[in-house]
């Protein structure tokens, strides 16, 4: 069976929705293109690292008010306020589980395909999404997103959350990997809650992503499911 994940429907939604930053070439680049990280992806996971593991993966640096945390051997340099308001994040989810697979399959009429993601924060009965952000939030982009609906559609949970934490005036030529110098702003949660018809919604979604790759030669690109 061919799998397809969850980030890779958002952005064929998106271009569905006529988002201007995203074509037709974006969705085909995300399924042929092998995805290699850059400063804003390791950013985030270096900040989720601390929400997962907590001090563990702090390292104190000699310069005052400077630390450092690795991802893929990549040092993301983060100050005290930073790491304080990821442990702060941390201490208010004592019993999450943390980056946890979740799929199923769909039956389209193009082919039987895997949907799968991996979940940030599992807590209790409500799935958390860490997102940092690096210009100004736009809520419509997170209420909009497919991303919480299947999430929660693959977990059987009722509530979303998306927690966005902001670094205020990065430029990736300038910082880097480096945001010691800037700011964090946190964001209220944006809540995402189950509706009726949203199973039938993710279904289509997935039909009419799976016609898309089938009318445009793409299927020797999916992926066979690994788990």
């Amino acid at each position: 069976m061919k799998r397809i994940a969850i980030t890779t429907l958002e952005t064929y939604r998106k271009y569905l929705a006529g988002d201007e930053w995203t074509t037709q070439q974006s969705v085909i680049d995300a399924l042929v293109v092998p995805f290699q990280g850059n400063a804003y992806t390791r950013i985030g996971s270096a900040f989720h690292a601390i929400v997962e593991q907590g001090e563990s993966v702090v390292e104190e640096l000699p310069e005052m008010g400077k630390f450092r945390v690795t991802v893929d051997g990549w040092p993301v340099i983060f100050n005290e306020e930073q790491v304080a308001m990821a442990l702060k994040y941390r201490a208010k989810l004592p019993y999450a589980f943390h980056e946890e697979w979740i799929g199923r399959e769909f039956d389209t009429p193009s082919m039987l395909i895997w949907v799968h993601g991996r979940v940030d924060v599992l807590h209790g009965i409500f799935v958390r999404d860490i997102k940092t952000k690096y210009s100004a939030v736009k809520f419509a982009d997170y209420a909009d997103s497919a991303q919480w609906k299947f999430y929660l559609d693959l977990t059987g949970l009722d509530t979303f959350y998306f927690d966005l934490f902001e670094f205020p005036n990065y430029k990736i030529d300038k910082h880097g990997y480096d945001v010691s110098s800037l700011g964090i702003r946190p964001y209220g949660a944006i809540e995402c809650i189950r509706y009726k018809g949203m199973e039938r919604d993710n279904h289509q979604l997935v039909c009419d992503f799976t016609d898309f790759v089938v009318k445009n030669n793409l299927t020797t690109y999916l992926k066979d499911r690994a788990f």
